[in-house]
């Protein structure tokens, strides 16, 4: 028998183990791309809590100013608070400045436009969006807070692009609900 003589590595193996090697790094790149995703989702999260339990503190501080009121004429009457009346039409603002520095001279309506201004001005700086809507369900009286974030809105809808539908989050959407009373 013919004994031979082997003197080193074949071309073909060290591709293979590359090819191995390179497959187990793209995995490991792969887990790590998700874990950030998860990171900064957690972060948007924990921001958006934090939004949203500012406004349902300076609400409940202010409890004059979830006082309803009838706003509209006619046919575009409804009633709403302070707080509502002061998010209609806005998820954020670009710009502030404090309106209520002497606390003595604002009404409860001026503070809950002040803290919504305030609100919504943190929001535009952190590339979120909030709103104050009636909580889903038989009970009216209780409001809810809505913050969102990403193409997500802060409403509760049948659009693909809504946080809530009926009460229930739609799976695609980014946003945090925190029921204020």
């Amino acid at each position: 028998m013919k004994k031979i003589n082997q003197t080193g590595i074949g071309l073909v193996e060290v591709i293979v183990a590359l090819l191995l090697l390179s497959i187990g790094v793209l995995g490991f790149s792969m887990l790590q791309i998700r874990a950030m995703e998860a990171s900064l989702d957690a972060s948007k999260r924990i921001q958006a809590m934090n939004l949203a339990r500012d406004l349902s503190e300076r609400m409940r501080a202010n409890k004059q100013g979830l006082t309803k009121f009838t706003v509209g004429a006619d046919d575009s009457e409804k009633i709403v608070d302070a707080y509502t009346n002061a998010l209609t039409g806005k998820y954020y603002i670009t710009s502030y400045s404090p309106q209520c520095a002497n606390t003595s001279k604002c009404t409860s309506v001026e503070f809950a436009e002040e803290d919504v201004n305030q609100i919504l001005f943190r929001a535009n700086t952190l590339g979120m969006k909030v709103a104050v809507n009636d909580c889903p369900g038989a009970d009216t009286n209780r409001n809810c807070v809505f913050v969102a974030w990403g193409e997500t809105n802060p409403v509760d809808g049948s659009s693909d692009t809504s946080c809530t539908n009926d009460g229930s989050f739609l799976s695609s959407s980014k946003c945090i609900v925190l029921e204020a009373y």
